[in-house]
Parts: structure tokens; C-alpha cells; sequence
């Protein structure tokens, strides 16, 4: 018997992996959550990248899970046929198997799919890669996340007088935070000494290195402090059931999706009731049992 090559596979992983900003094969790992997450060594995952080694189902439904690969029309298809390819080991087949269930009854979760492709291109369609620079001016403190959440989301050009007395931070917080987010290119500045910014309705992803879940628990940090200076409630739910973790997993790009989909009440103009709104979802196993 043949042995099978994996290094189709590898490939297309690699070049996922890399398109979704992770630069490393340890920074995609250690931002996943490691070992903890994925159930395998850094070395093991390793070897899957690199061709030596093929992943088991779990390893492989992490993996699609960590890349947001469900969510991702573009993607999704050649990253499973290349795993598919892989196990079946022979092209006419995967073909055969391919063209059968394209023709099968369609499945109960299938009617989410059109909303999750719509969703995907959208965000895809307004992607912006921030450099580690840019991710670093953002995440140095309160006032800079604050300030360049505020300013991405409206189209008016704010003086930093009025921003101070907006946010009620600190004039002098007010002013160095901008001086950081102009000098990195995160903002403009008009002759008239306003700050703005000239890429509205972006979505802008910070690096997938090894300062990425860092600064990802700082917005955590940065988001409660916002939110106790003022902010509310404006709606809360939850549904508390016994259940597999895995499975909580497994429709998590269902949770992901209707999350997004929050987005189509994003506005860069001001109403009567508008605000810098987070909307979050958590899935929390409170006791194994």
C-alpha cells in the first residue's frame, strides 16, 4: 500500500493560515489557545504544517475552527478537499464522492449558509491588515483604544479638546494618544488641526502573532473600563443547558455569524441614540459534571 502524502494538505494550510494574518505556525498555534485548544503538542501540530504527519478529525475540526474556515466561502472549499484528497487518496474518487453529496438532500443546519457567505464577503470585501505597529499604538493604553474606536466610527473631524470632554479622559491623555495614532497612520489630521479618520466602514484585523492574545485580553480590559464610565445594558440574554463542549464548538460559527450580523446596525453618523456599541457572545461550561 501506497503511503499517503500529505503534503497537499500542508499546503493548503500554510496558505490559509497565512491569509487569515498569522505569520507563523507558532503564532496561529499559541493564539488558538495551544495545546489546551487544539489537544496536540506544538510539535505535532507542527508536523501537520510541514507534511510529515497526517490530523486527526478533532485536530482538523480545530484547526477549520481557529481559521474561521466555516465562515469563509472563498477558503472552506479547497482547504477540505485538500484534507479529503488526502485521506481518500485518490482524485476520481473524491470526485465521485464530491458530485454525491452535492446532490444530497441538503442538511437541517443548511439554510445558515447563504447568511454566512454574505457575511464573509462583506467582512472580506472591507478588510484591512493592521502592521504590528499600528497594533501596538492601538493597544499601548485606554485613551488610544478608545480614541480610535471613537474616530473609525464617525464620519465627523473632532478637535482634541472635544474629544477630552466626549470621553472625559484627560486633555494631556487625549493629546498623546492622537499624536501616537496620527504618527502610525491610524488617523489623519486637516489643516484645521482636527482628527479624523479617512478609511471609515473598514474592518481592520490586528497581526495573528505572538502579541495578538495579549492585546486581544487589553480590549477586553479597555472595553469594561469604557463601559463603567457610562455605558448600559441595552439588551441581555442567556440559555443554560447541559451539553458537549465539542458540540458548543462545532456551532460556534453559528454564534459568530449572528454576532456579525449585529453589524448591519453600524452607522457613521450621529442620532439621537447612537453609541460605540460592543456586542459579545459567550459560551461558558460552568462546572464539568
Amino acid at each position: 500500500m501506497t503511503a499517503v502524502s500529505w503534503a497537499p494538505f500542508a499546503r493548503e494550510l500554510r496558505s490559509v493560515r497565512e491569509a487569515k494574518g498569522y505569520a507563523s505556525a507558532r503564532s496561529f498555534y499559541l493564539s488558538g489557545g495551544g495545546r489546551k485548544f487544539f489537544g496536540a503538542t506544538y510539535r505535532q501540530y507542527l508536523n501537520v504544517e510541514n507534511g510529515l504527519s497526517g490530523p486527526g478529525p478533532l485536530l482538523v475540526e480545530k484547526i477549520a475552527l481557529a481559521l474561521q474556515i466555516s465562515t469563509d466561502p472563498e477558503r472552506a472549499p479547497g482547504f477540505f478537499r485538500s484534507y479529503l484528497l488526502c485521506v481518500v487518496a485518490s482524485p476520481s474518487l473524491l470526485d465521485v464522492i464530491l458530485q454525491n453529496l452535492a446532490s444530497a438532500p441538503p442538511t437541517s443546519g443548511a439554510e445558515l449558509a447563504p447568511m454566512q457567505k454574505a457575511l464573509a464577503r462583506q467582512s472580506e470585501s472591507r478588510a484591512e491588515m493592521l502592521s504590528r505597529e499600528q497594533a501596538d499604538a492601538i493597544d499601548s493604553s485606554l485613551a488610544t483604544f478608545w480614541l480610535w474606536n471613537l474616530l473609525i466610527n464617525d464620519s465627523a473631524r473632532w478637535t482634541p479638546d472635544a474629544l477630552a470632554a466626549a470621553t472625559r479622559l484627560e486633555k494631556s491623555e487625549v493629546r498623546a494618544a492622537l499624536k501616537s495614532l496620527h504618527a502610525s497612520g491610524l488617523i489623519a489630521r486637516d489643516a484645521e488641526g482636527r482628527f479624523y479618520c479617512d478609511r471609515l466602514r473598514r474592518v481592520f484585523r490586528f497581526p495573528r502573532d505572538g502579541h495578538y492574545a495579549l492585546g486581544r485580553d487589553r480590549h477586553r480590559k479597555y472595553v469594561e473600563e469604557i463601559a463603567a464610565s457610562g455605558g448600559k445594558d441595552l439588551f441581555r440574554h442567556y440559555t443554560l443547558f447541559r451539553g458537549s463542549a465539542k458540540e458548543v464548538l462545532d456551532y460556534a460559527p453559528n454564534l459568530r455569524a449572528a454576532v456579525e450580523g449585529a453589524n448591519i446596525c453600524e452607522t457613521t453618523e450621529k442620532g439621537s441614540d447612537t453609541g460605540l456599541t460592543v456586542v459579545e457572545i459567550v459560551a461558558r461550561q460552568l462546572f464539568h459534571y
